[in-house]
């Protein structure tokens, strides 16, 4: 787990609704309490007794004969996920399979430049796989990457480093961090009176849908002005005058908020400001930036070396992988890759379900991201969707249940119609789109839309064997 990883969106709504916790340390929770809230919650279910930990389901496999699925799995060495233990594997049976992997997992890790970076012989590891067993005390480091996940690890890298490199590919909107400490007597008054607790969290649901949603969309021209207005307040409140260059090193062009990923904090600015950091900016068409690597760091395109002892990447994830590896082999012997390869990316009914592969659902699949809201809120109405599929499978006695080919087709165009008024699909590059410029991995609507679209389901847009 990187330093400085914490939630984006506010703590009460970065939270289940069945399980709210009253007593969040601050108003955005570090990634150590978020953790201790969902163990809490897995316990107090009993959960962990239905958990297979340290399994990799390396093939998953459709029987049309019998409609179940068979899940190969591996065991892998906790400490290393690449390097899985080749041990006779252990097969299990199920008549129903929900993919929970998502896109931003470990397995999905991107590190750019290929053979390149073998070259050098320092320490390397990506904010998703990230060593909390080495020391970045007194080190010179190098962080490739300026999204939101470097936007947390660069303040603190700053603080430890003896010198910082940061390279930036496109800057990122970065918003003042509303943060602060949530105090005892708050904590209080919320157990005793939880009302108040689920009205707090419904009012920053609410902010968020009537602000956030109108601005992803590409005629809400007036809000997104308002925004890039306060991101040039609170840059300019953090770096001063005198450093032109920074200034507009970290301001984005060509695109509005909300293209990308947007980022909040009241550190990134000011690390960068200060005189142990170096900003080098690192696009193709830049004066300067990474063309090689050598045992000891980094070559830029002047011969510039950068001699650092290690490298954190930022760089996020290959989405496009959402099945995190796994091949899974459906009706007709269909390879959900080689489906999604060879068509126009990864798609699905709603984000939860794929013709051909009956009894099998997906939670934050293909086009699920509600961009407007917290995640865990649309992954909270994903489940409850597949539960509804579940409870009416098993109280009719369905032995499969799969959505139409048709249905799925007509829905994904009506989809990718919907995401041409999203102003996603101005970016030239984001972890969104693929590279034919199609947005794949979010919704475009609001989580009231979401809402209504996963109420219910429909058995008349699916193909059931009794």
């Amino acid at each position: 787990v990187y330093p400085g990883c914490a939630c984006d969106v506010p703590s009460y709504l970065y939270s289940y609704s069945f399980e709210q916790k009253y007593n969040w340390s601050k108003e955005y929770a570090p990634q150590k309490e978020i953790l201790e809230y969902i163990k809490s919650i897995a316990k107090k279910h009993d959960l962990y007794k239905h958990i297979k930990f340290n399994q990799y389901a390396k093939l998953m496999k459709y029987d049309e004969t019998s409609a179940k699925w068979s899940i190969h799995c591996k065991p892998f060495v906790k400490e290393n996920r690449d390097d899985i233990k080749e041990q006779q594997q252990t097969v299990y049976t199920a008549n129903i399979v929900i993919q929970c992997g998502g896109g931003l997992t470990s397995e999905n890790v991107k590190y750019p430049y290929g053979e390149k970076l073998k070259k050098f012989k320092g320490m390397k590891m990506h904010s998703g796989k990230w060593d909390t067993s080495y020391s970045w005390k007194d080190k010179n480091i190098a962080v490739v990457g300026s999204g939101t996940s470097a936007i947390q690890i660069v303040p603190v890298l700053q603080k430890l480093a003896k010198q910082l490199y940061v390279f930036q590919r496109s800057p990122t909107y970065v918003f003042p961090k509303m943060d602060y400490n949530i105090s005892k007597k708050v904590h209080t008054f919320y157990y005793y009176i939880p009302f108040f607790m689920y009205l707090r969290r419904l009012w920053i649901f609410l902010l968020m849908e009537a602000i956030v949603y109108p601005m992803l969309q590409k005629k809400s021209t007036g809000i997104q002005k308002r925004a890039i207005a306060v991101f040039k307040q609170h840059r300019d409140a953090q770096i001063p005058e005198t450093n032109e260059f920074l200034r507009d090193a970290v301001t984005p062009n060509g695109y509005t908020p909300g293209c990308k990923r947007m980022g909040i904090s009241n550190e990134w600015f000011v690390a960068l400001n200060q005189s142990n950091t170096q900003l080098i900016v690192n696009r193709e068409d830049s004066k300067n930036g990474i063309v090689d690597f050598y045992d000891k760091g980094i070559i830029l395109k002047d011969g510039t070396k950068c001699e650092v002892d290690a490298i954190a990447f930022a760089t996020g994830y290959e989405v496009t992988k959402i099945t995190g590896g796994n091949d899974i082999i459906g009706r007709d012997n269909t390879s959900l890759c080689q489906v999604w390869e060879s068509s126009y990316g990864p798609y699905a009914y709603k984000g939860v379900l794929t013709n051909k592969f009956p009894n099998f659902f997906f939670v934050l699949g293909p086009g699920s991201g509600v961009g407007s809201n917290s995640f865990l809120l649309s992954i909270e109405i994903g489940v409850g969707y597949v539960i509804k599929c579940i409870y009416d499978m098993m109280i009719n006695d369905w032995k499969s249940v799969e959505i139409k080919k048709e249905v799925e087709e007509e829905y994904n165009k009506k989809l990718d119609a919907r995401m041409q008024q999203m102003i996603w699909t101005q970016s030239e590059r984001s972890w969104y789109k693929l590279k034919s410029g199609r947005v794949h991995a979010l919704f475009g609507w609001g989580m009231f839309t979401w809402m209504w679209f996963l109420r219910k389901p429909n058995w008349n847009e699916f193909n059931i064997i009794k």
